[in-house]
């Protein structure tokens, strides 16, 4: 507003000054450099924490200029005037954690926390080898932005060992929601809901009813391409809400009517289950067609939720080979969730006895109520005494997200250890039992 005005502050830097302090962190940000001297700084950007950090970071500074001679502004000044020394490419980057703690801990499962200088947890994970999982962080470069800069936060590494991978993975999950550490985010729903849907997959509500008893899905429109499905197989008109659940978009990019019954004509030549309109089982149709997608994907992918390829973004142009693909996508997606579902309301109350490959022990997870609540060795050859589920078909329980996120971490860990040779049953009753040769199939899809 006064340009004519000297401007009345004499400011400097903090990462200039940074830089010559400490030229060997990988990274000198305010959150990296807060973090480094023991300041809790939320990744959140905001202006008060980042004011309040600045100041915790300045008061530090101060005392190691002061270590090195500079304590006045002008001293600080020529400190500045100083070229600062650029490290050397491809340097190694310098952690201020010790190797020698990493490389210290055992070679066997559990769950490591990276601390603060300050105690704070900046990250849980888990390992099926504690050296091996740690050290992985610190040699090497690593493609994950924010790494570096949760690295140079690093002091302290605290481990808790457990007897499996497979718990190691549970207690991960447990330990990261009780905590919340900045830096863990894959574990962290963005919708605390669990959904259950209705037979016909057309609506979904938060509790289970006797309308919604499927489930429990993690999103609300998670089975809406099944429905869809079995509509189109039954001869409803290709309507635009059916169209949008179909292909499993958005309603602002579905495809037009024409290039959709274009695309579903390619379908009905590779399905013919899709081409016999007015099917008298369309519900049964359709999941059988969803059913030999999945299969037909299992190979391409291991995650419960693979991520999109760019032709199935939305913003482009549709034509009938992509509905087609969308439609393929779209329906065996959802009917890995239904089965998925179906799997975890199976464990909910279980015995579930596992051998890791190569190990040489069985391990039994008693799990009651969605919650593990004891883990011991045992033998694959182990046999629950009393049934642990209710005879007939019982409503579905009611799962919350801890309950949900708890089960689907011990199907994908199971469904690794059946993947990799290992062993794997679960028990639901003194004759009731899921051997491995049977649960491989099923969560080969789950």
């Amino acid at each position: 507003f006064e340009p004519e005005t000297p401007f009345p502050l004499d400011a400097v830097c903090l990462h200039a000054v940074a830089r010559r302090l400490y030229p060997e962190l990988p990274r000198q940000t305010i959150r990296a450099l807060a973090g480094y001297l023991g300041y809790s700084l939320e990744l959140t950007r905001r202006a008060l924490g980042h004011v309040e950090a600045t100041a915790f970071v300045w008061q530090r500074l101060v005392s190691e200029l002061a270590a090195r001679g500079v304590t006045s502004w002008s001293e600080l000044r020529n400190f500045l005037g100083t070229r600062a020394s650029a490290p050397p490419r491809k340097q190694k980057p310098k952690y201020p954690i010790l190797p020698e703690r990493y490389r210290s801990l055992p070679d066997a499962p559990g769950v490591y926390r990276f601390l603060r200088r300050n105690g704070d947890v900046l990250y849980v994970g888990k390992a099926a080898s504690l050296k091996k999982r740690t050290s992985s962080h610190f040699v090497g470069r690593t493609s994950k932005a924010l790494a570096p800069e949760m690295l140079t936060q690093v002091s302290d590494i605290a481990v808790t060992l457990v007897a499996s991978a497979l718990e190691a993975a549970l207690l991960e999950n447990e330990t990261i929601k009780a905590l919340a550490p900045p830096y863990n985010v894959q574990l962290t729903p963005s919708d605390a809901s669990v959904w259950y849907a209705t037979p016909a997959f057309d609506d979904a509500a938060a509790t289970p009813s006797e309308q919604h008893r499927v489930g429990p899905v993690p999103a609300q429109y998670s089975l809406r391409p099944l429905g869809a499905l079995a509509e189109l197989i039954a001869g409803a008109s290709p309507t635009p809400s059916i169209r949008s659940d179909a292909v499993g978009v958005s309603a602002m990019f579905t495809p037009d009517e024409f290039v959709f019954l274009a695309g579903w004509a390619e379908l009905a030549v590779r399905h013919r289950e899709l081409g016999a309109a007015g099917a008298v089982h369309p519900r049964k149709s359709a999941l059988a067609v969803a059913r030999r997608l999945l299969a037909a994907t299992a190979a391409k992918s291991d995650e419960d939720a693979p991520g999109e390829t760019s032709e199935a973004r939305p913003d482009r142009s549709w034509d009938p080979a992509r509905v087609a693909r969308h439609v393929e996508r779209a329906s065996a997606q959802a009917y890995r969730a239904y089965r998925r579902a179906r799997f975890l309301r199976l464990v909910y109350d279980s015995d579930v006895v596992f051998r890791e490959p190569g190990a040489t022990e069985a391990r039994l997870l008693r799990v009651r109520g969605g919650v593990v609540v004891e883990a011991t060795a045992a033998t694959l050859a182990y046999a629950p005494g009393q049934r642990l589920r209710p005879r007939g078909s019982p409503p579905p329980p009611r799962f919350d997200r801890a309950t949900y996120d708890r089960l689907r971490i011990l199907t994908t860990e199971l469904k690794r250890i059946a993947r990799d040779g290992g062993e794997v049953a679960v028990h639901w009753g003194p004759r009731r039992r899921l051997p491995a040769r049977h649960l491989a199939g099923v969560l080969s899809v789950v």
